[in-house]
């Protein structure tokens, strides 16, 4: 039983680490602040292109996805059935394309462009694997031919997120890789993660991404207020839905 224990803590350390906050953001919390940031960054692309404010929006708007990313590599650490949990993103990534097309480029389908639910699903299905081999190694069951497959299955999810033109590409899916892997390094897991993403989007507006790192610094690993258990989830199709609706009325 002891045994099982640490295995657990080892390949299950929540986020928050040793510095954990008791009054600090719960995932609750995280989450309402990335779908806000998100929708703000949303309306900017899809009603207001060319006005004042686009650009300020936009960057407020960046903050979003790290905090994205920081969930789905909470929850590669966390959930029970990791198969449920990427089936679940594949689900909503099948129903969102069409609202994404239509809301970003009026169209039913764009082959250049799918929605960022396919990039956290990659990221789940390659930090999965990680997890994996990780909890075989602890166990002393993990064959190389494993650790060498396991592997070649992460690498194949970073390609096949640029050959599939996901929203983020490669980039996204190894932002969820760097959180995962950093997970158990304390502070310098910030560290870690700014220089990554420095390197990744340097010069570019994903750039003002960092800002989201004074966020989760405060996260406390509690689950906090649950919301029902698909809402979070179908924020995302549904908001891109209005928006279309309004773009297609103005």
């Amino acid at each position: 039983m002891k045994k099982s224990n640490a295995l657990q803590e080892l390949t299950r350390t929540p986020m928050s680490g040793v510095w954990s906050f008791s009054h600090g953001l719960s995932s609750h919390t995280l989450k309402i602040i990335a779908i806000m940031t998100m929708l703000t960054d949303h309306i900017a692309a899809v009603l207001m292109e060319g006005q004042a404010s686009y650009w300020t929006l936009r960057e407020i708007g960046r903050i979003s996805f790290p905090i994205f990313c920081f969930l789905a590599a909470e929850g590669i650490a966390w959930t029970s059935n990791i198969f449920k949990y990427a089936l679940r993103l594949g689900a909503f990534a099948l129903i969102s394309e069409v609202f994404y097309d239509l809301a970003f480029h009026s169209t039913i389908w764009d082959p250049m462009h799918q929605n960022v639910f396919f990039t956290l699903l990659l990221g789940v299905v390659a930090g999965g694997m990680l997890r994996e081999i990780g909890q075989r190694i602890c166990q002393k069951k993990c064959s190389w031919f494993f650790a060498l497959c396991g592997m070649l299955a992460v690498l194949c999810c970073l390609i096949f997120a640029e050959w599939l033109h996901t929203d983020y590409g490669m980039r996204g899916v190894g932002l969820i890789l760097f959180f995962y892997l950093a997970r158990r390094t304390g502070v310098w897991r910030y560290v870690i993660v700014t220089l990554c993403m420095c390197f990744l989007w340097w010069g570019k507006i994903q750039m003002y991404a960092v800002l989201a790192l004074p966020i989760l610094f405060l996260y406390n690993g509690k689950k906090g207020q649950r919301m029902p258990k698909y809402a979070f989830y179908a924020f995302y199709p549904l908001h891109l839905f209005i928006l279309w609706g309004i773009k297609t009325l103005l």
